[in-house]
């Protein structure tokens, strides 16, 4: 079997002349309407063929359009999502930053007036022991510890916070709280034993600033018993 070139249906293979549409047959190697004629079936008109052409590259260009326009939906709804996330950010900062402005004023009043207490009482202990001959050692001993409280530096932000020195873990999560309310979430928290000593520790914090905190332990013989240095700011958040 095979097809008429003009109209595409089916004929007999020795036939010369189309039974459907009455024209004659070519041979093979003839041109038929600018087209060679093969020994390969037709299944669609020259006509059909354009048609076909043009409808699927029609289609092609219809998905085309769609896909890009479903691309660019999705990236402004990305940029919408993360313009809001920021700006949402940053007013949690500056709340944050606002309450703890207000902590630090109020603690800086505290740690004044509780300083000008202690050296007073200092100073009172120092008279009294003036006053008594046989106290000579003790009143020295008083004057050195009045002079290490004027020369020890509290940071206003660590006034009234209570620490706990069960152990690094507790005084990690204690920091991490510390720096949260000062610089936001958390992305980096790490201690390191330096030397391998077991009552000294180095914690880092990383948010929108780096913290640096050298946290010392309770021990015999040292100068530094529980307390916790802020390297940045040069100062004690606690010192026992």
């Amino acid at each position: 079997m095979k097809r008429c070139p003009y109209c595409v249906e089916k004929m007999q293979d020795p036939a010369v002349v189309c039974p459907h549409c009455g024209r004659d047959v070519p041979r093979l190697g003839e041109l038929v309407e600018g087209e060679l004629v093969t020994g390969a079936p037709s299944f669609l008109s020259p006509g059909k063929k354009a048609a076909f052409i043009f409808a699927a590259l029609a289609i092609l260009v219809l998905a085309s359009s769609g896909w890009l326009y479903v691309l660019y939906y999705m990236k402004a709804a990305g940029t919408n999502f993360q313009t809001m996330e920021a700006t949402r950010s940053a007013q949690s900062v500056d709340l944050a930053m606002s309450q703890s402005e207000r902590t630090a004023i109020a603690g800086t009043q505290q740690a004044q007036q509780t300083q000008m207490a202690d050296s007073a009482s200092l100073l009172a202990t120092i008279d009294a022991m003036r006053a008594n001959d046989q106290a000579k050692d003790m009143t020295a001993t008083a004057e050195m510890q009045l002079a290490l409280s004027h020369q020890t530096k509290l940071c206003k932000e660590g006034i009234g916070l209570d620490w706990d020195y069960t152990n690094n873990e507790t005084i990690s999560d204690q920091l991490r709280t510390f720096v949260e309310n000062l610089g936001g979430k958390t992305t980096k928290a790490t201690y390191i034993l330096p030397w391998n000593v077991p009552y000294l520790a180095i914690h880092q914090f990383a948010n929108k600033y780096i913290f640096w905190f050298i946290v010392y332990f309770e021990k015999d013989g040292t100068d530094f018993n529980n307390s916790i240095y802020w390297v940045e700011m040069n100062c004690f958040l606690d010192y026992r």
